[in-house]
């Protein structure tokens, strides 16, 4: 059957999956983006961007029916009884914080001017946690991609805590267990979209106010294109991949395509890190690498991918090794390909 490998955050015990035999995944045509896109460094849009504020008196027209809709001004009027509207700002505000849910929130923001202006910081801040969850924020933490015939005594001394060291021995302790089928919580990457949380809301609360609470609350659109190229770094050693470096191999090799198709140009920051945190005690990678690919000598260090000029890691503390890195890359995939000798290498 061959060894199957599994994508591991040490750190929030966390796994991408199985991914099946190294060989057949490694250069599968984007599959290893979700890795990637785990260690970007994701700013945050601000708070006016996601929950708009609610200027008094604007009007938000219903497309369909072509009815002004607005938030009262107040959920009572003065001359009635008291009610939570006269409480001081600051206590509405820890009304807010004890609501966890979305919908919850948006239940008292909605009944009036007034509260969603208060609510809107909490709201922003349980919407980011929806997005946060769904982008599987790996930066920084320690990754390894652990094949399934791994032994206890292969792994490198300091790749785990004393209290990961027990843990895992606890679990190696039944039969046929090993760190590969660990019960890490498995993870899939998704993308945000606010519009079924909308809706789930107005199902349930009612659809009178579907146009106003549309108007006022957005997902993140996409982002503008990043000035400055990604750089994948290797935060345990403080050295570096600049995917210039990337798109410099990838361009040498695009005039050549085996089986009609361009399949290097699919190489990108996943599959670089994947060829240096492998981890087991058995060769087999289901490749014709013959290079020691499953003790990679990252797995277990953390990573992160910035958007920064270059110049912000020459300070003399951080190293580019893209050439380094990048041959590797570049034996495996010509070994696995079966590239012939009459194409160029792009790194003697």
């Amino acid at each position: 059957m061959g060894q199957y490998w599994r994508l591991v955050n040490l750190d929030n015990d966390e796994s991408f999956g199985c991914w099946g035999q190294l060989g057949i995944f490694l250069f599968d045509g984007g599959s290893l983006d979700p890795l990637a896109d785990s260690l970007e460094v994701y700013d945050k849009p601000p708070r006016d961007v996601i929950v708009h504020p609610y200027k008094p008196g604007d009007l938000i027209k219903s497309g369909r029916e072509s009815i002004e809709l607005r938030f009262p001004q107040r959920a009572v009027q003065r001359s009635e009884k008291p009610s939570l509207i006269y409480l001081p700002v600051e206590l509405i505000c820890e009304v807010f914080s004890y609501l966890r849910d979305v919908d919850h929130v948006l239940c008292l923001a909605t009944t009036c001017q007034a509260f969603w202006e208060i609510g809107r910081s909490t709201l922003y801040l349980r919407v980011m946690d929806m997005i946060m969850h769904c982008r599987q924020n790996w930066m920084g933490c320690r990754i390894i991609c652990v094949g399934d015939y791994l032994d206890m005594k292969d792994i490198p001394e300091n790749l785990l805590t004393s209290g990961e060291r027990d843990k895992f021995i606890e679990h190696l302790r039944h039969e046929d267990s090993s760190l590969y089928n660990y019960p890490f919580h498995d993870v899939d990457r998704s993308y945000f979209n606010i519009k079924p949380t909308i809706y789930e809301f107005c199902n349930r609360y009612g659809w009178d106010k579907i146009h106003v609470i549309s108007h006022l609350l957005h997902g993140p659109s996409l982002p503008p294109p990043p000035s400055n190229l990604p750089i994948l770094r290797n935060l345990s050693r403080r050295i570096y991949v600049h995917y210039e470096a990337v798109l410099d191999l990838k361009e040498a090799y695009e005039p050549h395509k085996i089986r009609d198709e361009n399949i290097f140009a699919d190489v990108d920051f996943g599959e670089v890190l994947v060829t240096r945190i492998c981890l087991s005690s058995d060769p087999s990678t289901s490749t014709r690498y013959e290079g020691p690919l499953h003790r990679g000598d990252w797995a277990g260090d953390r990573f992160d991918v910035v958007y920064i000029p270059e110049e912000e890691l020459d300070d003399g503390t951080w190293s580019d090794v893209s050439s380094e890195v990048l041959k590797v890359v570049e034996d495996i995939w010509r070994a696995d390909y079966g590239v012939k000798d009459d194409v160029p290498r792009f790194y003697s």
